[in-house]
């Protein structure tokens, strides 16, 4: 009977200190909220870092620390983050909210205009192919095809997950911009001696505005390096882009 009723004891006090540590994890989870929806076009679900259940998402649904957004096929979601920036996921785009100054980007294609922050208050956003720095600007990133990134203002930084980048840059295009103070109205017949490319190996590199950057595998490397990176200028179609995620925007 003593055995009995030991045993009772031990099992309530283990509930007892069960219950507790519950309490006291409950307290320790982030409530602050991340991200606002304020836009959904079609199927949008919402994977809460609490759950493996994933709900529909809900126009003006707030989004913490650990949950996922997860766009389907013809599908949108507008964002705003706690400090007003506004992000928009693509069709079949996943984004993940790891912390106030960092993001996942899963997959998928997205927009994002980040407000200027100050140096201690960056945030990064995370890809499949690169960690990118940022302090306020615009920019798309895409997963498809070994990866995208296209900037419209401002400046960004471009980090590899591994190995060094095999950065590819069309050497006409540095050398344009000191050409075209002098002498403008030769450029066409300058372009046309210049068309090789700078070849470097860097673990992380400056992006400028109005460029490009697309990622391939480490089989196109001429050495050793986690990725070959083309740098290049805006095409029409990345013009297209902005101008079509400014404007739901606007909306």
């Amino acid at each position: 009977m003593k055995s009995i009723i030991a045993g009772l004891i031990l099992f309530t006090n283990l509930l007892a200190m069960s219950a507790d540590l519950n309490k006291m994890n409950d307290q320790n989870v982030d409530k602050t909220p991340y991200a606002v929806i304020l836009k959904i076009e079609g199927r949008v679900k919402v994977l809460p870092a609490d759950s493996i259940k994933k709900h529909n998402a809900l126009k003006d649904e707030l989004l913490f620390k650990g949950d996922k957004l997860i766009t389907y096929t013809d599908a949108k979601a507008l964002i705003e983050l706690a400090d007003g920036s506004k992000v928009i996921l693509d069709e079949k785009a996943e984004l993940t909210f790891v912390g106030q100054a960092r993001l996942d980007h899963v997959s998928g294609e997205i927009y994002y205009k980040i407000k200027k922050r100050s140096g201690s208050q960056g945030l990064s956003v995370k890809t499949p192919f690169s960690i990118i720095g940022i302090k306020g600007t615009e920019f798309i990133v895409n997963t498809v095809e070994g990866g995208e990134i296209a900037l419209n203002e401002g400046l960004i930084g471009v980090a590899s997950l591994h190995a060094e980048f095999e950065l590819h840059k069309k050497k006409m295009m540095a050398d344009y911009e000191a050409f075209k103070n002098n002498q403008m109205q030769e450029f066409e017949a300058y372009k046309a001696q210049f068309h090789d490319e700078t070849v470097t190996y860097v673990k992380a590199f400056d992006l400028q505005s109005n460029r490009l950057l697309r990622f391939g595998d480490e089989s196109g490397c001429e050495a050793a390096c986690e990725s070959k990176v083309n740098e290049q200028d805006f095409t029409d179609e990345t013009k297209k882009r902005f101008a079509y995620y400014q404007e739901m925007i606007e909306e």
